[in-house]
């Protein structure tokens, strides 16, 4: 909603001023009684100011560090780290998940730590298994050796 409200102009500059008043902001002629009832104009106030929005940089100037490629150097003493029994573990999950690694080295520790997770349950299977196959050999040569003994008795 515009308010409006009453303002002069002055004759002698074309400036804008405020009814009642005296002289003239800009130029200072002095204001008479018919100059104030002669010229009167509406003026519109603003409702609110327009804030401008702050601008939007689509390219930025430098890249982002983890974007950036892993070198023959990074990569070299990563697979050396991981050559190391325990310690190769931790660094998986810190390159995998901490916020400084580069993207591709987080992406191929994540994918090393889903292999190992696969090996490791198809080793818990195959161990079980084997368990389960040398269990009943060796209740079956237990159990036939049991009867042979009753025979000669």
């Amino acid at each position: 909603m515009v308010l409006e409200e009453q303002s002069v102009l002055c004759s002698k500059c074309g400036m804008t001023n405020l009814v009642g008043t005296t002289y003239c902001t800009n130029c200072g002629k002095k204001f008479s009684d018919e100059d104030n009832g002669n010229n009167i104009q509406p003026q519109p106030q603003p409702v609110a100011p327009v804030i401008p929005a702050a601008p939007v940089h689509y390219a930025e100037s430098k890249p982002n560090s983890t974007e950036e490629p892993v070198t023959v150097g990074e990569w070299m003493l990563t697979t050396f780290i991981l050559t190391i029994p325990l310690i190769n573990i931790i660094m998986l999950f810190i390159w995998a998940f901490g916020d400084n690694a580069k993207k591709s080295k987080a992406n191929f520790c994540k994918s090393y730590l889903i292999w190992m997770a696969i090996g490791i349950g198809i080793n818990v299977l195959l161990g079980i298994l084997i368990t389960a196959i040398m269990g009943l050999s060796i209740f079956a040569i237990l159990s036939e050796g049991i009867s042979d003994v009753y025979d000669y008795i």
